[in-house]
């Protein structure tokens, strides 16, 4: 090779080896820089780029991270600038997050974690959570669910969608999709995430912030699965603020503490005055029962947590609490990496025994709330749904009638009457979240005729009441009514007003029974109850009612002139109950109902019938009710006994034959009589 061409090679290989080393010493820096720091304090603005997305409604500000590498959906919310406290203050206020400041905003340090307990995984919205290697779980970056091999960093925002209004939404909805993962680390869970970041209401009363986790999931197989919450509380810039339960003088500590039964409806925090001079005077609610107004049945939290933010940022899921880690005092020489600086964390699902078990095609959905108050209960956590009472009825025609309808805690909305036939309903003028006693009238258009309404009343918390009595009026010329009414747990009471009336008799859904006002000789014995021939009766009809629609037919017989007014409703009259039926009419069938409550918790009861079969003349038989588990081991046998015919029921308390509490997770109950074999499944959740 010739002199030259030696000198060009040399010079090639020597440019190539530097670049080489220049790439080894870079990598190497890369590594160091975004290893989680253990040994030194914290600066969270250092971990995030500034791609954000920042939703409003002027009362509240969300932000969240649409960088993907960064933590897409990473959130953060503050003050907006209608609210009451951005304006006391002159400036926006934090409330999640550590760096939600400046005109868009900086993705906060709150973020959601779904562990997978059927695969070994911990989905993560952010980079820095560390692998949980001790206990045999793989982290993995949600956002590696929005990349695919031909695009990952190019258009995040399609995975993103606003709520409300595109170019001012009120907040974003961010899905994860399982198992689009890139083919060199491929999800081994399927399932869609859907996050939902939502600021609610248009002005401070009605106003707060959704944060809400749905899973699904898309698979052939059952998932068992854990959720967490990690909220970086940031109250006026202070990342260590005091966290009380319930109110002021119920601390939850300046240590870090766990608390597993959670009795509260929600968590309130303050500006540390041991940190920082002249803290905001306000205080930040973060919902622990999810309010009813955004799950009926919500899968409540399991496991609430008060912890130093650093080391439960970069822990995935599990999270060791340190009696001895003081989180909310500025420098503590014992606990270097708190900085004054703590969070909260909310567990579904926290360990195995108490997963979420999700069968194919099911879902789970968790709901919780933030919101920002000068005053010291925020009326969205009221738990008590507006009460209403039927304050009088009056003889017609024309008939009238008075409902007194009142949230005495955070006041009433407008109440809405729907259904109305045969009667005016007339609803007075208040302002909205008055907690005054409302009267709502009624007068009946024609007082021979059977007439009602609904009445939805809601309070500011979105807690609802139905109250939707139905009125008949007897007249002795008419001998007969057939009335349909709504489901259990709607109309339950049968309020009757007697004038002369001397037998009602009704069949409930098949159930017969008569009110009789005549002397004790001249009644019938079977199902047959006194009632006053001039007067008032209350009676509770709950046992005898099901789920879908019911039906009473009515028959009734007195002199001329006579009447009776009867009411069906889910309200007492007065508060008072004179009469709970007992009928026990003779099942036709074997019959076993859907245990109740289901899902359920600690306890649930579980309701049979043994018919009258002629093979069994003295009505007597073996009966056997018993607990499997799905791979058909019988967990707990409930009965196995002679029983005669009739209604019976018995009780499960989650617990198998050996006294020790089962796992969440869904069994099979079985009956087995005469050759007759019933099964229903039922789920257990913790």
């Amino acid at each position: 090779m010739p002199a030259f061409s030696r000198k060009i090679m040399a010079l090639f290989l020597h440019e190539a080896y530097r670049r080489f080393y220049y790439c080894l010493l870079l990598l190497a820096i890369a590594v160091v820089l975004h290893r989680p720091a253990y040994a030194q304090k914290l600066n969270k603005a250092d971990y995030f780029s500034h791609g954000t997305l920042v939703a409003s409604n002027r009362v509240y500000e969300a932000a969240i991270e649409d960088f993907i590498q960064e933590g897409v959906g990473l959130y953060t919310v503050r003050t907006g600038l209608d609210h009451p406290i951005t304006k006391r203050f002159g400036k926006n206020q934090d409330l999640l997050g550590g760096g939600a400041s400046g005109a868009q905003g900086l993705p906060g340090t709150s973020y959601t974690t779904i562990r997978s307990y059927t695969s070994k995984t911990d989905y993560v919205q952010s980079r820095f959570a560390a692998n949980d290697s001790a206990s045999g779980f793989t982290t993995v970056w949600l956002d590696s669910a929005l990349c695919n091999e031909d695009s990952c960093l190019f258009d995040p925002k399609q995975y993103i969608t606003p709520i409300g209004d595109s170019g001012n939404p009120t907040g974003y909805i961010i899905t994860y999709e399982l198992p689009k993962f890139l083919a060199k680390k491929p999800a081994r869970d399927q399932m869609r995430i859907t996050q939902k970041i939502n600021v609610h209401g248009n002005t401070f009363n009605d106003s707060w912030v959704e944060v809400t986790t749905i899973v699904k999931n898309t698979g052939d197989k059952t998932l068992e699965l854990g959720m967490r919450y990690l909220w970086d509380l940031n109250i006026g810039n202070d990342d260590g603020p005091e966290v009380f339960e319930k109110v002021f003088n119920t601390s939850l500590g300046n240590r870090e503490r766990r608390l597993d039964s959670l009795d509260f409806a929600f968590a309130m925090a303050r500006a540390n005055e041991a940190i920082g001079t002249a803290p905001p005077q306000y205080n930040v609610f973060a919902s622990v029962i999810t309010p009813a107004n955004f799950l009926r049945a919500p899968d409540q939290p399991s496991r609430l947590q008060l912890v130093s933010w650093p080391l439960a940022f970069f822990k995935a899921f599990d999270y060791t609490v340190h009696d001895s880690l003081i989180i909310n005092t500025k420098d503590d020489p014992n606990a270097r990496l708190t900085g004054g600086d703590n969070a909260m964390q909310y567990f579904w699902g926290e360990n195995h025994n108490r997963a979420l078990v999700l069968s194919p095609g099911d879902s789970v959905q968790v709901t919780q709330v933030l919101l920002a108050s000068l005053d010291d209960r925020p009326p969205l956590f009221d738990l008590q749904p507006p009460s209403c009472q039927l304050a009088a009825i009056n003889p017609g025609p024309p008939k009238s009638f008075e409902l007194v309808v009142q949230d005495g805690i955070s006041g009433l909305r407008l109440p809405s009457v729907e259904n109305a036939f045969n009667i005016n309903v007339g609803v007075p003028r208040f302002p909205a979240g008055s907690t005054n006693p409302i009267r709502v009238t009624g007068t009946v258009i024609d007082g021979t005729k059977p007439f009602g309404f609904t009445l939805q009343a809601l309070d500011l918390s979105g807690n609802a009441i139905l109250c939707d009595p139905i009125f008949l009026t007897l007249l002795p010329e008419l001998r007969a009514f057939e009335q349909r009414f709504e489901p259990i747990y709607s109309d339950r009471y049968f309020y009757i007003k007697n004038q002369g009336m001397r037998r009602i008799a009704a069949n409930l859904n098949g159930h017969e029974f008569i009110l009789s006002a005549e002397p004790l000789a001249q009644r019938q014995t079977r199902h047959t109850f006194a009632m006053p021939l001039q007067g008032e009766m209350t009676i509770d009809m709950f046992r005898y009612l099901q789920e879908d629609a019911n039906t009473m037919t009515i028959a009734f017989d007195g002199p001329e002139g006579s009447r009776a007014d009867l009411v069906i409703s889910d309200m007492t009259i007065k508060g008072s109950v004179d009469l709970v039926l007992d009928l026990a009419p003779v099942p036709q069938q074997f019959a076993l109902s859907q245990n109740l409550p289901n899902p359920f918790r600690g306890n649930t009861t579980i309701h049979f019938e043994v018919p009258e079969l002629a093979n069994h003349p003295n009505g007597v038989r073996r009966v056997e009710l018993k607990i499997y588990n799905l791979l058909g081991q019988v967990l707990r046998t409930l009965v196995d006994d002679q029983l005669p015919v009739g209604s019976h029921h018995t009780a499960w308390d989650a617990r198998d034959a050996a006294g020790r509490e089962v796992a969440a997770g869904v069994y099979i109950y079985d009956l087995n009589a005469d050759g007759v074999r019933l099964t229903k499944k039922m789920a257990l959740i913790r």
